[in-house]
């Protein structure tokens, strides 16, 4: 069931998705929200960012860089360093890289970033009046929207609750039920689901040499994967013909 509070959430994300960044013209220091304008430079071991290799350097330096002081964020614990600073100041933020840090020569490292605050915008939600319902829902009211919020905040969950139990119901059978697969079509459904895993993490910012470091990492999980695709599929298809469904099913 959606509660009203999920609703003026997300009610109020959608309303937030039209707000604009206007500069800050107070002395005011900068709060979680705010957008910065920034130079850094980062140092490991005493050592610059950059002198790690090709794959750092977009994270080792930068000028006029436009920071936002929330999730997600370029460097981690970037935002919460910058909390409280004014423009003009220069702060020097502790940068943790987590141990599987998207770029492999950072992953478990610590770093300190000399950081320069240059300018500071604010997020302004717009007037919630007739004339901007008009333009941006149609002329729909304020409640009306929310009806409309509740309703695909219904859906979705619904969604989510039915892929659950069948989340559930396939982790049953594969548990319940054993018996040895084809080695050939394991072979080649695990061929194809590392392919596209390796594709996946290059999209994400991977290099050949990170995505051929982590080769065998890659074929276990694509072999688990496929393993169980190809059980699942011969177990529903098994269910199919002893219901008498009369058609193929085709694990989601």
């Amino acid at each position: 069931v959606v509660s009203d509070a999920e609703v003026d959430t997300a009610y109020q994300r959608v309303i937030g998705g039209y707000a604009k960044y206007e500069d800050v013209t107070t002395a005011r220091a900068a709060a979680k929200g705010d957008l910065l304008r920034v130079d850094f430079t980062g140092m490991v071991d005493g050592a610059p960012v950059a002198s790690l290799g090709d794959e750092c350097k977009p994270l080792a330096q930068a000028k006029d860089f436009w920071a936002l002081l929330d999730e997600p964020e370029l460097l981690p614990g970037l935002a919460k360093g910058l909390e409280g600073a004014k423009v003009g100041e220069e702060r020097d933020v502790a940068v943790t890289f987590a141990d599987d840090f998207r770029v492999a020569a950072l992953a478990g490292k610590k770093a300190s970033y000399h950081v320069a605050v240059k300018a500071m915008r604010e997020k302004v939600l717009p007037t919630i009046d007739a004339a901007f319902l008009k333009k941006e829902f149609d002329g729909e009211t304020s409640d009306a929207l929310k009806v409309r919020i509740r309703e695909n905040l219904q859906a979705s969950g619904d969604a989510k609750e039915l892929q659950r139990r069948k989340d559930e119901l396939a982790k049953q059978l594969l548990e319940s039920v054993h018996f040895d697969l084809p080695q050939s079509v394991v072979d080649q459904e695990t061929a194809h689901t590392a392919r596209n895993i390796a594709r996946r993490v290059a999209s994400q910012g991977a290099s050949k040499e990170m995505i051929e470091q982590e080769r065998d990492r890659i074929i276990a999980a694509a072999e688990k994967t496929s393993k169980d695709r190809i059980k699942l599929t011969y177990l529903l298809n098994a269910i199919a013909q002893a219901e008498k469904i009369g058609m193929t099913v085709i694990p989601s």
